[in-house]
């Protein structure tokens, strides 16, 4: 048998692209992928690109040895999907009987979810509870003027393509970054933000806006910055921070973490943190 040789990276990348930069399969959003050679390189013994495909480790390892069978002419059908870079992604959370929300080293829960605060339309971060253990996201964040840079709904998460914007993620967590500082912070809270928050992320010129990670079954963990011209909020990993013109320094709430909780009762048609 002839010794199997390396792909070429030009080959690589044209599937990766074709596939969007993501599995190939349209049921699944894994973003690290594998490349399966659809006619097998033990027979065949070539690099075809009109006869591989990029799918992730655990769709390659169901090609081969699933028990729900993924013959060549589905694969094939993935393959033929016209796609651009997607800039869609999604957060799965383990189901759980108890929810909560860790913001820096407080919990917030409810019966049926908690609508944690909603400064805009577009500014917001809220979850629900569906038949019973169904933990549901929503979380919206915009720039100064209102443009929308990053929605979740319902753990679907849609993120704006712009090259100031940048989009990290991995299975359970995501992070959104920006260069254009000024774009997210009002000028008369940067004085307050730097006095009182120097560790907050803002590295080498690079602003986190969200950070969300999921930490156990119903649990999930979230640092960020929300802002409207007379209001910022900052979560960062220890505190919840308010921030209003006037104060002298961010109206801070610390706890012992995730067993700190407030906890909202009743319909979840309005917020728990209100500003007028």
């Amino acid at each position: 048998m002839a010794k199997r040789t390396k792909i070429p990276e030009k080959i690589k990348s044209y599937l990766f692209e074709e596939a969007g930069m993501k599995c190939a399969n349209p049921g699944c959003n894994n973003y690290r992928t594998h490349i399966h050679h659809i006619k097998e390189w033990s027979v065949y013994q070539t690099h075809d690109s009109e006869h591989m495909i990029a799918v992730c480790p655990s769709c390659h390892d169901e090609i081969h040895y699933g028990k729900l069978t993924i013959d060549d002419e589905t694969v094939y059908l993935w393959k033929n999907i016209k796609r651009e870079k997607s800039n869609r992604d999604h957060l799965y959370i383990e189901p759980s009987y108890t929810s909560k929300l860790l913001l820096g080293s407080i919990s917030v829960t409810g019966d049926n979810g908690v609508k944690v605060f909603e400064l805009t339309n577009n500014t917001k971060l809220t979850y629900r509870i569906e038949d019973e253990d169904i933990f549901l996201m929503n979380l919206s964040i915009s720039n100064q003027n209102g443009k929308e840079v990053l929605k979740v709904i319902e753990n679907h998460v849609k993120y704006i393509v712009d090259d100031k914007i940048n989009f990290e993620r991995r299975p359970g967590r995501f992070k959104i970054t920006t260069n254009r500082i000024i774009d997210f912070i009002p000028i008369w809270s940067m004085p307050i933000i730097h006095k009182m928050q120097p560790n907050y992320k803002i590295v080498d010129g690079v602003l986190t806006l969200t950070d969300v990670e999921v930490l156990k079954p119903g649990l999930v963990k979230v640092e960020g910055l929300w802002a409207r011209n007379d209001v910022v909020i900052i979560i960062t990993n220890d505190s919840l921070n308010f921030i209003k013109p006037g104060y002298s320094k961010p109206l801070s709430l610390i706890g012992e973490g995730e067993n700190s909780v407030l906890k909202w009762s009743g319909k979840i048609d309005s917020s728990m943190f209100r500003f007028n």
